[in-house]
């Protein structure tokens, strides 16, 4: 019974990862035929807005971030302490 349950669970498996790579091949195709369009759409969106000057991040984009990290820092401790 034991070589029957073996054989049983080896046969799952072996199905159960084929399948995996089957899923990791097609989603390997879908994500080159996605970003290949996305590529495409960028390409002729840089080529029609070629005069339009880049977007930069305004001066002080830093502050947001290091703000939001610093108060979660110091809530941390707070609530350790308590």
């Amino acid at each position: 019974m034991r070589r029957v349950y073996w054989y049983l669970m080896q046969r799952f498996y072996e199905a159960r990862s084929f399948r995996a790579f089957c899923n990791h091949l097609h989603f390997k195709k879908q994500s080159r035929k996605y970003s290949s369009r996305l590529t495409e759409t960028w390409l002729k969106d840089e080529a029609e807005g070629e005069e339009l000057s880049p977007r930069l991040l305004p001066s002080g984009w830093w502050l947001v971030p290091s703000v939001l990290a610093g108060s979660a820092i110091l809530a941390t401790a707070l609530g350790s302490l308590l």
